[in-house]
């Protein structure tokens, strides 16, 4: 049976159905007006609070289940094992998850989605099953989701997130069959967004002290957010920063350079007495700076530097993220002679040209 949404969200689309922002803490309720009117007639709360924490959100919204209880053998239990035993799993020899914070943070909004469209049907458990028709999901409503969608992009991760959940079913001995196998993406353009010095000067002046000290780091590194969010003080050496990078695992060494040595001082010397213990660009608390609270450090510095913009009746900064400095600084590496493949720390010279170089090339007249 089909799930009314409601109206499309104007703000927070990345939050999962039903939930909604408010003061600063988030609320959950069904998105079936169906559902609503039942709990009103038992007298139970339609709303339901899910604190502060992001992260707790998820986890909790997750435990609600929009769909009701999650019968064995459809999509829904499936999807709510791989989150209770799979997304979160420890690696045995890092003892840290599989997954970095902020993938499993977009698997969680992801297949809140998934949960939501394809939840109530049943999964098939060979090819021969899912033939034999009835309400199992079958290759051809993801190839309809995929066509169908008015993001394209986001329609292919939500398959792949997706298939990654039969593949762990699969392996669990659940089923044969997934039906997000041989189903055709959506044909993507890699981003090309390139972040002009200007812009990235105004914001860095826009933005707090610790956020603009992570911008000069990945400005002469190139390091991706999350790895800047990584660093610890166990990988800062007499010579150099050696660090294993998050994406591939590579083992790299830094050597001290004066500005390099003078943003990790710098950083040091920021948070004063609360200096965190264990990484090198921590909270006023001295933690982990999270995912969400990178974001939205990013946001604010953005939206102040566009009001400042604004004001002297410039045009705002627009769809930059800071992901997209990594580029500038790969840019700026290969001006300087540097191999831009080495310094973004890719393993394939293609990841490079296609997604990271994207600088405007100067051109001269002939006359």
């Amino acid at each position: 049976m089909p799930i009314k949404m409601g109206r499309p969200r104007e703000r927070n689309k990345d939050l999962p159905p039903g939930v909604r922002l408010k003061d600063g803490r988030y609320y959950w309720q069904p998105t079936s007006a169906a559902e609503r009117a039942a709990k009103r007639a038992r007298g139970e709360k339609i709303e339901i609070p899910l604190g502060a924490d992001p992260v707790e959100m998820r986890k909790h919204w997750a435990r609600l289940n929009p769909l009701g209880e999650e019968v064995e053998g459809t999509v829904a239990a499936l999807i709510a094992r791989y989150l209770e035993e799979e997304l979160e799993r420890i690696d045995p020899h890092t003892k840290q998850p599989r997954l970095t914070e902020k993938t499993r943070n977009e698997y969680r909004r992801q297949l809140g989605k998934l949960k939501a469209r394809f939840g109530a049907r049943r999964y098939a458990r060979s090819a021969v099953e899912a033939s034999a028709g009835g309400e199992v999901l079958r290759r051809m409503d993801i190839v309809q989701m995929l066509r169908t969608s008015t993001t394209p992009v986001q329609a292919n991760k939500d398959a792949n997130t997706l298939s990654a959940v039969f593949e762990y079913a699969r392996d669990c001995g659940l089923t044969e069959y997934n039906p997000v196998q041989g189903a055709t993406r959506n044909r993507e353009r890699p981003r090309d967004r390139e972040a002009l010095p200007w812009e990235v000067e105004v914001i860095q002046t826009a933005a707090t002290p610790l956020l603009a000290l992570m911008m000069r780091f990945n400005a002469i590194t190139g390091f991706r957010g999350g790895e800047i969010r990584a660093i610890e003080h166990k990988h800062l050496e007499a010579g150099g920063i050696r660090f294993k990078r998050g994406k591939d695992g590579d083992r790299e060494f830094w050597p001290w350079t004066p500005g390099l040595r003078a943003i990790i001082d710098d950083a040091g010397a920021l948070r004063g007495s609360v200096r965190s213990i264990r990484y090198v660009f921590c909270t006023r608390k001295g933690k982990q700076l999270s995912e969400f609270g990178f974001q939205q450090l990013w946001r604010a510095a953005r939206a102040k530097a566009n009001r400042w913009l604004v004001d002297a009746g410039l045009a705002p900064i627009e769809n930059l993220r800071f992901h997209d400095l990594r580029s500038k600084a790969i840019d700026d590496a290969e001006e300087r002679g540097r191999d831009p493949v080495k310094f973004g720390s890719h393993r394939d010279p293609r990841t490079s040209r296609r997604h990271y170089q994207r600088r405007t090339k100067r051109q001269q007249a002939l006359e």
